[in-house]
């Protein structure tokens, strides 16, 4: 599998890149994006994600917080922004609370941000966001089709990212998937085991 990169500006910017890292699109979930700082280049760096069904994260992050920072960690993780997907406008409100909070096991949350779909188009707003963040605050899901992680998925497995979690399910239980093998034994895990994905690209968002 290739490496990329991409310059992201906004939070619009990295929206329109998760169903292609995921290789699904996320419905009423928590998806979290782990950055890093580089002293070689300015910004942000994108490393893994992790998707927590939203109904539980509270309880998934608190029953599981000394693997959450071991991780965080190992893959040295020095921020994190939070991506609500969910309709509701106050389906944030509680996750914010404790993510804010000194219970939290995740590294500094940069950005609280609230998207009711992954489509190109939807509007997003920020929950919460430090100042320090120099990212706009609002402003819609940029175009899907055109992000790298989604056109890297179709250059190495041939498929669009499937419409939900169900449907990625049922095409990997599938004989007649045509992706890579060692790829394809990597995405079960992810999807059996809820592990953290990174289809291996680089991305950048500005700090101030």
């Amino acid at each position: 599998m290739s490496t990329y990169s991409q310059t992201l500006t906004s939070h619009g910017d990295i929206l329109a890149n998760i169903p292609g890292i995921l290789v699904f699109y996320p419905q009423n979930s928590l998806v979290l994006a782990f950055f890093d700082r580089n002293s070689d280049t300015p910004g942000l760096h994108l490393g893994p994600l992790a998707r927590l069904d939203l109904d539980d994260a509270v309880q998934t992050l608190t029953a599981n917080q000394s693997q959450f920072a071991a991780w965080s960690g190992r893959v040295n993780a020095d921020a994190v922004i939070a991506y609500v997907i969910n309709a509701d406008p106050s389906a944030a409100d509680d996750l914010a609370e404790f993510l804010l909070s000194e219970d939290s096991p995740l590294p500094t949350v940069l950005a609280i941000v609230q998207v009711p779909e992954l489509t190109s188009g939807t509007g997003w707003w920020t929950v919460y966001q430090q100042l320090s963040l120099s990212a706009p605050r609002t402003g819609v899901v940029s175009e899907v089709a055109g992000s790298a992680a989604l056109q890297q998925m179709v250059l190495d497995t041939g498929q669009l990212p499937a419409l939900s979690r169900a449907e990625l399910e049922e095409r990997l239980d599938s004989t007649a998937h045509g992706i890579d093998d060692a790829v394809y034994r990597n995405i079960i895990a992810d999807v059996e085991v809820g592990l953290p994905a990174n289809r291996g690209h680089v991305v950048e968002l500005p700090s101030g």
